[in-house]
């Protein structure tokens, strides 16, 4: 997946890792309140 990025930090991977999952919390967040409401 990002066997192109030779210069990936181990800081960086968790930055992403981060950020992605705050995405999905968020995602997940907004079909509870549409749910809901």
């Amino acid at each position: 997946m990002l066997h192109h990025v030779p210069n990936l930090n181990v800081g960086d991977m968790k930055c992403h890792i981060h950020l992605a999952f705050s995405d999905l919390l968020l995602s997940i967040l907004d079909l509870c309140i549409n749910f809901l409401v």
